[in-house]
């Protein structure tokens, strides 16, 4: 008896994933690839499963693009044209922060809705700069957004010596959950 109520209740919870994935599938473009050992790839899935979370209107759009180590890579991380390269070795959090933070820039790059989102993001920072460029890396509004959205789904940031407003975290945290 014990043992068919343990089968019955795997069985249900294998349908349930399934049913789950079948019905993500439908609207995803395609999946994110990610390469390099098992430990880096495990790092890199819970910071993704912690972006879709914290951000369910745009979740869907957490998707389409391939992140992969680099073991020579000068900065931090790039992204490109649907590649996001994370310079190895780093620590675990370091690694989350980074793939949170180039997810932003796909999404700038790829997702609905940032362009109605940008005015107020720039009025919130105080910024008159053009999106892409700032006197500094720093001061770059694409790059402020990037942290800004690190903040909402990590709750930490990953550059601190880029200055984010609480006003401005608030701006992407409505744009990526639909709350006021």
């Amino acid at each position: 008896m014990r043992s068919s109520v343990v089968l019955l209740v795997w069985s249900a919870m294998v349908w349930a994933v399934i049913g789950s994935a079948c019905s993500r599938s439908d609207a995803a473009v395609e999946p994110v690839v990610i390469e390099g050992p098992a430990d880096f790839r495990a790092v890199v899935d819970v910071a993704l499963s912690e972006a879709r979370r914290r951000l369910p209107v745009v979740a869907d759009c957490i998707e389409g693009f391939t992140i992969r180590p680099d073991w020579n890579l000068d900065d931090r991380a790039r992204y490109r044209s649907g590649v996001i390269d994370i310079r190895v070795p780093a620590t675990a959090p370091r690694i989350e922060e980074v793939v949170v933070h180039e997810v932003a820039h796909h999404l700038d790059a790829t997702c609905d809705g940032l362009d109605e989102v940008r005015p107020e993001f720039l009025a919130t920072q105080g910024s008159t700069s053009a999106w892409d460029s700032g006197p500094s890396w720093e001061e770059t509004p694409a790059e402020q957004f990037a942290e800004a959205l690190t903040l909402v789904v990590l709750g930490r940031q990953r550059a601190h010596n880029v200055r984010v407003s609480s006003e401005a975290v608030d701006v992407v945290r409505r744009w990526g959950t639909a709350t006021e």
